[in-house]
């Protein structure tokens, strides 16, 4: 059975000072400062946060507005989990960039992966992340996107597994009106792969078929943080 989250609904008063989360019938306030590099949290009403619900509850403020920094003062650290390294000391509370949030590899990893891939810091271009999974036939990754409203699962693709599901998306019409050629599954040769954090250009050739190879690009429906 896929697991899925129950949505998180975040509304803010005109000038954001104001904020009201619910989430599974637990509602919290929260009074909130704009700032140069994103929002400082003052106050907090409501009970603490499990380290689920804090990430979640973080993951949705970072979404509604839109923040590059949450900072949280000595009075509202105590409400969500602010034990990791990626959380850093300020003058009067923690702070928490946008960019190290989702790289934090507790708050996306399954749980079974934690033992087989210990928390490695790599980089990819210009960006420092936790070393990528390739355990396959697990989820590896799956969170609730505020964007869309829906839970995200991603696990290894396999060729047994979804070769047809990714030749039907292959021979689409709106990715054949982009260059790709229609065909029989049975034409090509399945081909994966990874791209990390790199710019991938959308379309490579693939040898000896010189079939046009489609590297997978979110269509506006589906893109979110």
């Amino acid at each position: 059975m896929t697991h899925t989250f129950s949505p998180i609904e975040v509304t803010s008063s005109s000038d954001r000072q104001q904020l009201r989360i619910s989430l599974d019938h637990q509602v919290w306030q929260a009074r909130h400062q704009v700032t140069a590099t994103g929002g400082r949290i003052l106050d907090w009403e409501g009970p603490a946060l499990n380290r689920e619900a804090s990430h979640r509850v973080l993951d949705s403020l970072f979404y509604t507005l839109d923040s590059r920094q949450i900072e949280l003062t000595n009075g509202t650290c105590e409400f969500f989990d602010t034990c990791h390294p990626a959380w850093e000391e300020t003058e009067g509370g923690k702070a928490l960039f946008r960019s190290d949030f989702y790289q934090i590899r507790e708050y996306w990893l399954d749980k079974a992966l934690w033992p087989i891939l210990p928390d490695r810091i790599v980089q990819t271009g210009d960006i420092r992340h936790p070393r990528r999974p390739t355990v396959e036939n697990q989820i590896l990754y799956r969170r609730f996107a505020p964007g869309l409203g829906k839970t995200i699962t991603l696990r290894q693709a396999t060729v047994e597994e979804d070769s047809e599901r990714f030749h039907r998306w292959q021979n689409s019409l709106g990715l054949q009106s982009s260059g790709s050629t229609p065909g029989a599954a049975s034409a090509s040769t399945p081909c994966w792969m990874s791209a990390g954090q790199t710019r991938t250009p959308h379309h490579l050739f693939w040898k000896p078929t010189v079939r046009l190879l489609a590297i997978l690009k979110p269509t506006m429906q589906w893109k979110t943080d």
